[in-house]
């Protein structure tokens, strides 16, 4: 039975009206892979499909790739345990990018969002003045790797490319499903001094600043706590 059912997907990769060609991101080669894209939800807010492919090209939870007919990306946020004679599993659009810089340099990924579902501004209001503050709410689905676990941590901020509205982590989820990350954000202040907003980059305006004094070790030796109108001096000791 195992055999029928994969002939059959191998037979419909090639002829079925729902054949589709689809290349990981991440794939060194970019060369295609034949594979069945099923529709399964359409939704206002999110557009969820099945994809059937053989095991062999590696396709797990977490996977991001490009449906070349559509030139559109897609995640593997589930996959049907059940199916033994191929890979099937649930996919979802990725509509945006994500880039941030670390301590590992610039990184960028594809992810699912949904939101802001809000309906109504949040403010405070104090001695007749009403201030209003970000409520917008995010739900994001993005692949768990050791970048993405590093960087997406609660009150870390981030930018959409191509939006200008900054949003904060509030919550991670990495345990519940194995090869995704999840995430809930806010929407928070942006900081224009610092951010590369254009680009999407926290932080990205600042420019790290190179020691002037170069391998030289600078030590001063003296009383750390001082009292007023009491004197007192230093000596430098270093090299």
């Amino acid at each position: 039975m195992i055999k029928d059912k994969r002939r059959s997907l191998d037979h419909a990769v090639w002829n079925s009206y729902q054949a589709a060609e689809v290349v990981k991101t991440d794939a060194e080669d970019r060369k295609p892979v034949r594979a069945l894209i099923n529709p399964n939800k359409l939704k206002q807010d999110y557009d969820d499909k099945i994809i059937s492919v053989g095991y062999e090209h590696n396709f797990t939870p977490g996977t991001v790739f490009e449906w070349l007919g559509t030139k559109t990306y897609w995640i593997v946020y589930l996959q049907d345990l059940t199916e033994l004679a191929y890979f099937r599993g649930d996919i979802r659009k990725c509509s945006y990018q994500i880039a941030w810089e670390d301590e590992g340099g610039l990184h960028s990924t594809y992810a699912a969002i949904r939101g802001p579902i809000e309906t109504k501004i949040n403010f405070i209001q104090k001695h007749g003045i009403s201030v209003d503050t970000p409520n917008h709410s995010l739900s994001i689905l993005m692949p768990k790797n050791e970048n993405t676990l590093n960087y997406f941590k609660r009150y870390n901020k981030f930018y959409l490319r191509g939006d200008d509205t900054c949003w904060r982590v509030e919550a991670v989820d990495w345990i519940s499903t194995p090869g995704i990350l999840e995430i809930e954000a806010v929407e928070y202040y942006a900081n224009e001094t610092e951010d590369d907003i254009e680009a999407g980059i926290v932080k990205g305006l600042i420019e790290e600043t190179q020691d002037p004094n170069g391998d030289q070790v600078l030590e001063i030796e003296g009383e750390t706590f001082i009292k007023v109108k009491m004197p007192y001096s230093y000596t430098f000791t270093g090299h």
